[in-house]
């Protein structure tokens, strides 16, 4: 019986080596197959990668046919010159301004502040009075569409 006993043993030893031999090939195997995966999904977004690139070369060189180097500077030319024009003009009224015209340009401002401060009382006052009445402004407007 114990011979038996032993030899039994040995054959669980031995199913159970297999099977961890087996557990082991199996554990590498797996390993294998995710560093397959990791390796397909980074091909994957480097060729995403890649594509984008492209197509944003694709678009600036698209952009560039638009515009030569040439265009952008006659439009920078034509800017500052355009500027230039400008501040000649600029210095010619505010140096031909005799202090009359200037007097002058004093009164008509504030003729034209009086006017917006007379504009905003009457508004002021009406909606005082539309207050008073007790009559919503929507009201009137809606009125006033109709």
């Amino acid at each position: 019986k114990t011979k038996k006993k032993k030899d039994k043993a040995r054959l669980v030893m031995r199913k159970k080596k297999y099977q961890e031999q087996m557990i082991e090939k199996a554990e590498k195997q797996l390993e294998s197959i995710q560093q397959m995966v990791d390796s397909i999904e980074f091909a994957s977004l480097e060729a995403k990668v890649f594509e984008g690139l492209k197509n944003g070369t694709k678009a600036l060189k698209d952009i560039q046919k638009e515009m030569s180097i040439e265009d952008v500077e006659k439009i920078m030319d034509e800017s500052r010159e355009a500027i230039e024009y400008q501040d000649e003009i600029s210095k010619l009224i505010s140096e031909n301004l005799t202090e009359e015209d200037e007097d002058g340009v004093m009164e008509e401002l504030a003729k034209l502040e009086s006017i917006v401060s007379g504009i905003k009382k009457e508004s002021d006052k009406t909606e005082e009075k539309l207050d008073e009445l007790k009559i919503p402004k929507g009201e009137i407007e809606k009125e006033d569409k109709e």
